[in-house]
């Protein structure tokens, strides 16, 4: 029988900020994966540890800010770059700088990508570039509770998010008072910055996907008419008779799992890619309703389309951007 520590992995990171290891795999998961690609990768190199003596460094993030490596995508020397990536599709490596430094330079592998499955070549997931892969995607969603609409429709699109109704009566997702940068970047996108500004005067409260979907359908005060969170989370509301998961007409915000490979690789790195792009790996994503680019594992299809901002927006995105229009647009509606 296994000891139970010996289950979990133990990151040098995580007790001593100053330490920076040469890695051959770095990871920033949706938090509902955070945990399990955590402890699935650490047992699958201590197995194979044990069999071949492979050595393998790597690190997969916490949920949270500050996380050790953010600075990644600043990396001008490419021995400091890990030979294997893994980030969401908002992340540094997929904007501008880092890719113009890198690109064509014989770094990094590219390869155009088609997709077995149609919903994520319309949401046009492919990089042009070919410089990043991808394996799957998250996915936003609306999550009603139906005993709190006091007459109102049950919103069936983001926009529709935006009407004054809801002043007050939505949750979202978001971290230290402010709602998701994913959702910020969408929505300006969509509808502009006003309309922007006119969701945050509508939300009432930034919380845990899990803090939300616990109350949903309950008595309880904390809860919400609206809750904006990941689909995963959403699947967890325990008084499903009362609620309702809508997946917004102009499809659930659902920014991809990107893959950034060095052209000259580590043997731990090819290891580690062949279980996150394989179908048990793939099987995992899916019960934590994320999408994975497979088509032959057991999936439930979306709920409607896959919408993701496109690569041209995503790479103009810059950090200045984001924080200093519209995060302070968010926080000035906020402000009584």
């Amino acid at each position: 029988m296994l000891d139970a520590l010996d289950e979990e992995p133990v990151f040098p990171e995580e007790d001593d900020a100053r330490v920076r290891r040469r890695l051959d795999y770095l990871a920033r998961p949706y938090p509902p994966l955070q945990r399990e690609m955590r402890r699935s990768i650490h047992l699958l190199l201590r197995d194979e540890h044990r069999r071949s003596g492979l050595e393998a460094a790597w690190y997969v993030a916490r949920v949270g800010p500050a996380q050790p490596y953010d600075d990644i995508a600043e990396a001008t020397d490419p021995d400091t770059i890990p030979a294997l990536i893994s980030d969401p599709g908002l992340g540094g490596i997929a904007r501008q700088p880092f890719v113009e430094r890198w690109l064509d330079t014989g770094v990094f592998e590219q390869r155009q990508q088609v997709f077995a499955r149609r919903d994520f070549t319309e949401a046009g997931f492919a990089d042009p570039t070919g410089l990043f892969q991808v394996d799957g995607a998250g996915s936003w969603v609306i999550l009603v509770d139906k005993t709190r609409l006091a007459g109102r429709p049950i919103p069936r699109s983001w926009e529709d998010l935006l009407h004054p109704q809801w002043q007050g009566d939505i949750l979202s997702s978001g971290q230290n008072g402010v709602v998701l940068a994913l959702l910020l970047v969408n929505l300006a996108q969509d509808f502009g910055l006003d309309g922007m500004r006119a969701f945050a005067r509508n939300v009432r409260e930034v919380r845990g996907g899990a803090a939300m979907a616990r109350y949903v359908g309950t008595d309880d005060p904390r809860s919400a008419a609206i809750c904006v969170l990941p689909n995963f989370w959403a699947h967890t509301v325990v008084r499903r008779d009362r609620s309702e998961l809508v997946w917004p007409r102009e499809g659930a915000y659902a920014p991809p799992i990107l893959r950034l490979k060095k052209s000259e690789t580590t043997p731990a790195a090819n290891f580690i890619e062949a279980y996150i792009t394989g179908r048990e790996w793939a099987a995992r994503m899916e019960s934590a309703r994320c999408f994975s680019v497979r088509d032959d594992v057991p999936a439930e299809p979306p709920g409607g389309a896959l919408r993701w901002i496109g690569w041209e927006r995503a790479r103009s995105l810059d950090f200045t951007y984001i924080r200093e229009t519209l995060v302070a647009a968010y926080l000035k509606e906020r402000t009584p």
